[in-house]
């Protein structure tokens, strides 16, 4: 992991980094000695009432179908009990332009402002570095369920900030 990599997961959110600590679990779950883009995504559809689940929600598809499919294209790799997980170059990527995207939503350009990386700003990173490359697995799963990856990407924008319980859950 890279300098500035290691610099950008200091500033990711409580959401955020519970959504990359669930990719390096699934990495390790799906015995890969590698963290990908895939498993940030799964991480992410993981996340409890989070953005993604009720983005993918809106499009009537199941956050677990998505999951599911992901780890099928993904397979079970043959590193039994990794000692360390590596980041491929595009997960790297994709954290430094949730980064870039949290660091614009704050500041104007030119200024480095100390910005923490929320949900949104990785599942906008993962869809705009997909959409460079329609065939990566990401992309493949948005089209699996008929989830065009820029209506995708608008309604997480739209639903950004909406539809948030504004009440803590109650268990009876």
């Amino acid at each position: 992991m890279g300098v500035q990599v290691q610099a950008i997961m200091e500033f990711l959110s409580e959401s955020a980094r519970q959504a990359v600590s669930l990719a390096f679990r699934e990495a390790i779950y799906s015995r890969h000695g590698i963290i990908t883009t895939p498993h940030l995504l799964i991480g992410l559809v993981k996340l409890q009432d989070g953005l993604t689940q009720r983005v993918l929600t809106h499009f009537q598809v199941h956050p677990k179908a998505v999951r599911d499919f992901l780890r099928q294209l993904l397979g079970f790799g043959n590193v039994l009990a990794p000692q360390r997980i590596t980041m491929t170059v595009r997960f790297a990527r994709v954290l430094e332009i949730g980064h870039q995207l949290a660091s614009e939503a704050i500041a104007p350009a030119g200024s480095t402002p100390k910005a923490y990386i929320e949900e949104k700003h990785l599942l906008m990173a993962i869809l705009q570095d997909g959409l460079k490359d329609p065939e990566s697995v990401t992309m493949r799963a948005l089209m699996k369920f008929s989830l065009e990856p820029q209506a995708f990407l608008a309604q997480v924008i739209l639903m950004d900030g909406s539809d948030r319980r504004t009440s803590p859950r109650t268990y009876h």
